[in-house]
C-alpha cells in the first residue's frame, strides 16, 4: 500500500467492520461520500460471526433476531434475499424444562403455566423498580416471591426468569442493575433466524466497500481540521472517524486518542458493563433431544447450580443437528479460561436429562470472546452503577469531527445486532446532515 493513497482529507474513516461501521460505511458511501473501514481481524463482521462446524454453517456470536414482527433486521434479510426462520426460544410449544430436583420433566401444562407465570413477572421488571432492590437479581426474587413463601413453584420461576435475563443481559444477575429490563425498547413478535447464519447480512452490507483487514488501529489524532488513524499498517487522514470498536476495547485503552477523551466519555466508558457471554456450539448427527427432525426443540435445565441452564437448538438456521449451549457470568469465564472440564458438564447435564440417549458429538466449538483482542467481552450490559446519562455520553461525538457508534450506544437497543447497525445509521445521518435509510442501499437482485 503506497502512502499517498491513506491521504484524503475528504473521507470517512470508519474504524471498526462490525454490523455498526459496515452499516454507517455502507450510507455514506451510497450517499456520496468517501469512505474506507479499517478493520484489525481478517475478516469482516466483528461479533457477528458466522462459523463452519463440521458442514453446519452457525453463528458464534450474534445468531437470532430478536422480535420478528418489529425488527428491522427482518426487511434488511428481505432486501438482501436471505430467508429467515422462525425460532421462538421460549415458546412454550418449543422448549422443554427439566427440573433436576426431581428428576423429572415439566410436563407440557406445566411448562405452559410457568413460561406464562415467567412473562409476568418480566412484564414487572420493565417499570421503574419500587422494591428498592440492589441489583437484578435481588429485584427478581422480590418480584416472583414477595412474601418469601419459596415453594416449588416459586423456585423454578425465578430461577427460569434469572436465567433468562442472564442470557439477555450476558452476566449474574447479582452484578446487573435493578433496572436493567427497565433499559430500551422491545420488537414484538418472537425470534427468528437468518438461514445459514447471520454472515450472509454481513456479506451484503459489506459489498463494494474499501476495506482494509488486519488494520489494527492503535491511534487516532482529532480536531478541527480532521482526523489521523494510525494502524499497524501505516496512518490513515481523513474529515471525520467514527469509531465503532466494542465497549470492551474502549475500557482497555486499546486505542490512543489525541486529544485525550473528555472526562463525561471516560465515565460512560467505565460506567457500562461489558458482558461474558459464551457458547459451546455442539454438532450431533442425529438431534436424539427431540421426537420431530422438523421442529426444533430448546432445553432449559432448572437446576441451580448448572452451569448451562440454556441449549438452544440451532438447527434451522444451519441445515443441521446443532445444540448450543450458553453459558453467562463465572461460568462463561471458566469456558474461556479452560474449555475441556466446561464442555465435560455441558454433556453431563445433557446426559441427566437424557440418560443413555446423549450420542458423541461430530464436533465441538468454543467461544472466547472475553480473551478475544477486537472484542474483550461479548457485549453490553446494565450495571448497579449504569445511567441512561453514560449512554447518552458514549454516543456523543467528541467536537464534530469524532465520532462514536456501537451497540453499546444504543439507548434503545443495547447489545442487539439491530441496536449496533441502527447506531452507524445514525452517525451516518450524523455526517450527512439528514436522516437516510440503510435498506435503499441494498438490491438483493444484484446481491443475490
Amino acid at each position: 500500500m503506497h502512502e499517498e493513497t491513506n491521504r484524503h482529507a475528504d473521507r470517512v474513516i470508519v474504524v471498526g467492520a462490525g454490523a455498526a461501521g459496515l452499516a454507517a460505511a455502507r450510507l455514506l458511501q451510497h450517499h456520496g461520500r468517501q469512505v474506507v473501514v479499517l478493520e484489525g481481524r481478517g475478516r469482516v463482521g466483528g461479533r457477528t460471526s458466522t462459523v463452519d462446524v463440521a458442514d453446519a454453517r452457525v453463528d458464534e456470536g450474534a445468531a437470532w433476531i430478536d422480535g420478528h414482527k418489529g425488527n428491522p433486521l427482518m426487511a434488511l434479510a428481505e432486501r438482501a434475499g436471505l430467508a429467515t426462520e422462525r425460532a421462538d426460544y421460549v415458546d412454550s410449544l418449543r422448549l422443554a424444562a427439566y427440573d433436576p430436583a426431581r428428576r423429572a420433566w415439566l410436563g407440557r401444562v406445566e411448562a405452559f403455566r410457568l413460561v406464562v407465570a415467567v412473562n409476568r413477572a418480566a412484564e414487572r421488571l420493565t417499570v421503574p423498580d419500587a422494591t428498592g432492590a440492589n441489583n437484578l437479581a435481588d429485584r427478581i426474587d422480590r418480584v416472583v416471591d414477595p412474601r418469601g413463601r419459596r415453594d416449588d413453584a416459586r423456585r423454578l420461576r425465578a430461577f427460569f426468569l434469572r436465567s433468562s435475563v442472564e442470557s439477555n443481559w450476558a452476566d449474574r444477575a447479582d452484578l446487573l442493575g435493578a433496572h436493567a429490563e427497565e433499559i430500551g425498547t422491545i420488537y414484538a413478535g418472537g425470534e427468528a433466524v437468518v438461514v445459514g447464519g447471520y454472515g450472509g447480512l454481513v456479506d451484503a452490507l459489506a459489498d463494494g466497500l474499501d476495506i482494509r483487514l488486519d488494520h489494527v488501529v492503535e491511534s487516532i489524532r482529532h480536531g478541527d481540521d480532521g482526523v489521523e488513524v494510525g494502524t499497524s499498517r501505516g496512518g490513515f487522514e481523513g474529515s471525520e472517524a467514527i469509531v465503532t470498536v466494542p465497549l470492551g476495547v474502549l475500557k482497555a485503552k486499546a486505542i490512543a486518542f489525541d486529544p485525550p477523551l473528555p472526562d463525561a466519555k471516560v465515565a460512560a466508558i467505565d460506567g457500562i458493563g461489558m458482558g461474558r457471554l459464551e457458547k459451546i456450539i455442539f454438532r450431533f448427527d442425529e438431534p436424539f433431544w427431540r421426537r420431530d427432525p422438523e421442529r426444533a426443540r430448546n432445553l432449559f435445565n432448572l437446576g441451580a447450580d448448572t452451569p448451562c441452564p440454556m441449549f438452544f437448538d440451532l438447527s434451522v438456521g444451519a441445515g443441521r443437528p446443532l445444540l448450543a449451549a450458553l453459558l453467562t457470568g463465572d461460568h462463561g469465564t471458566r469456558l474461556v479460561e479452560d474449555p475441556e472440564p466446561v464442555v465435560a458438564e455441558a454433556l453431563a447435564v445433557l446426559d441427566a436429562m437424557f440418560p443413555g440417549r446423549v450420542t458423541e458429538p461430530t464436533a465441538i466449538h468454543t467461544t472466547g470472546w472475553q480473551v478475544d483482542p477486537f472484542a474483550l467481552g461479548s457485549y453490553s450490559t446494565i450495571r448497579p452503577e449504569t445511567t441512561e446519562q453514560h449512554v447518552a455520553d458514549l454516543l456523543a461525538p467528541v467536537g464534530s469531527r469524532l465520532l462514536f457508534a456501537g451497540e453499546a450506544t444504543n439507548v434503545l437497543r443495547p447489545g442487539y445486532v439491530d441496536g449496533a447497525i441502527d447506531s452507524g445509521v445514525r452517525e451516518a445521518s450524523r455526517i450527512l446532515g439528514r436522516a437516510v435509510e440503510l435498506e435503499a442501499t441494498l438490491d438483493r437482485r444484484r446481491l443475490s
